[in-house]
Protein backbone atom coordinates (compact mmCIF):
# COMPACT_ATOMS: atom_id res chain seq x y z
CA UNK A 1 0.00 0.00 0.00
CA UNK A 2 0.86 3.34 -0.37
CA UNK A 3 0.51 6.67 1.90
CA UNK A 4 1.26 9.92 0.58
CA UNK A 5 1.23 13.40 2.85
CA UNK A 6 2.14 16.70 1.04
CA UNK A 7 3.11 19.59 3.25
CA UNK A 8 3.79 23.76 2.61
CA UNK A 9 6.87 25.57 3.44
CA UNK A 10 4.49 26.61 6.53
CA UNK A 11 3.86 23.00 7.50
CA UNK A 12 6.21 20.56 6.84
CA UNK A 13 7.91 18.36 8.97
CA UNK A 14 11.56 19.26 8.07
CA UNK A 15 13.21 22.41 6.62
CA UNK A 16 16.58 22.69 5.17
CA UNK A 17 19.07 25.76 5.10
CA UNK A 18 22.61 26.02 3.48
CA UNK A 19 24.97 29.02 3.40
CA UNK A 20 28.30 28.80 1.13
CA UNK A 21 30.31 31.15 1.53
CA UNK A 22 32.76 32.35 -1.25
CA UNK A 23 35.36 34.68 -2.45
CA UNK A 24 37.32 35.35 -5.75
CA UNK A 25 40.13 36.82 -3.32
CA UNK A 26 42.25 35.06 -1.39
CA UNK A 27 41.53 37.43 1.76
CA UNK A 28 37.95 36.89 1.68
CA UNK A 29 37.90 40.72 1.06
CA UNK A 30 34.56 40.57 -1.44
CA UNK A 31 32.73 37.33 0.12
CA UNK A 32 29.82 36.17 -2.05
CA UNK A 33 27.11 34.16 -0.60
CA UNK A 34 24.79 31.59 -1.97
CA UNK A 35 21.46 31.29 0.69
CA UNK A 36 19.16 28.10 0.11
CA UNK A 37 16.31 27.40 1.59
CA UNK A 38 13.80 23.74 1.34
CA UNK A 39 11.36 21.43 2.74
CA UNK A 40 9.89 18.34 2.51
CA UNK A 41 6.78 18.96 0.39
CA UNK A 42 6.00 15.52 -0.21
CA UNK A 43 6.15 12.14 1.74
CA UNK A 44 5.29 9.08 0.02
CA UNK A 45 5.38 5.69 2.31
CA UNK A 46 5.32 2.87 -0.02
CA UNK A 47 6.56 -1.05 0.93
CA UNK A 48 9.00 -2.75 -1.62
CA UNK A 49 6.59 -4.42 -2.83
CA UNK A 50 4.94 -1.44 -4.43
CA UNK A 51 7.84 -0.69 -6.51
CA UNK A 52 8.00 -4.37 -8.15
CA UNK A 53 4.30 -4.84 -8.69
CA UNK A 54 3.65 -1.75 -10.13
CA UNK A 55 7.03 -0.83 -13.01
CA UNK A 56 5.75 0.80 -15.54
CA UNK A 57 9.18 0.85 -17.77
CA UNK A 58 12.78 0.33 -17.69
CA UNK A 59 13.76 4.04 -16.72
CA UNK A 60 12.00 3.35 -13.55
CA UNK A 61 8.32 5.12 -13.50
CA UNK A 62 6.20 3.41 -11.47
CA UNK A 63 2.29 3.83 -10.14
CA UNK A 64 1.11 4.05 -6.79
CA UNK A 65 -2.78 2.86 -5.55
CA UNK A 66 -3.92 2.50 -2.02
CA UNK A 67 -5.02 -0.14 -0.17
CA UNK A 68 -8.28 0.17 -1.97
CA UNK A 69 -6.60 -0.48 -5.33
CA UNK A 70 -7.21 3.40 -5.68
CA UNK A 71 -4.81 5.74 -8.50
CA UNK A 72 -2.56 7.77 -6.29
CA UNK A 73 0.28 9.14 -8.41
CA UNK A 74 2.75 8.06 -11.11
CA UNK A 75 6.48 8.91 -10.13
CA UNK A 76 9.63 8.80 -11.51
CA UNK A 77 12.05 6.65 -8.52
CA UNK A 78 15.17 8.14 -9.07
CA UNK A 79 15.34 11.85 -9.00
CA UNK A 80 18.24 14.50 -8.01
CA UNK A 81 15.39 15.96 -5.57
CA UNK A 82 14.42 12.66 -3.57
CA UNK A 83 15.68 10.34 -1.34
CA UNK A 84 14.75 7.07 0.06
CA UNK A 85 14.98 5.70 3.66
CA UNK A 86 14.20 2.04 4.95
CA UNK A 87 11.88 2.00 7.95
CA UNK A 88 10.64 -0.79 10.11
CA UNK A 89 7.30 -1.99 10.11
CA UNK A 90 6.35 -0.43 13.70
CA UNK A 91 6.93 2.85 12.48
CA UNK A 92 4.56 2.85 8.97
CA UNK A 93 1.52 4.64 8.74
CA UNK A 94 -0.13 1.23 8.44
CA UNK A 95 1.05 0.93 11.84
CA UNK A 96 0.62 4.04 13.35
CA UNK A 97 -2.33 4.34 11.75
CA UNK A 98 -4.08 1.02 13.34
CA UNK A 99 -4.85 -0.61 9.76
Amino acid sequence: SAYKQSYNKLDSPMKFRNMITYSYSQDYSDPLVIDNSFYISTIIEVDEKQHKRYLLDEKGKYYLFDDKGNYIMEYQYEQPNRYFLSIPSSKTAKHRLGE
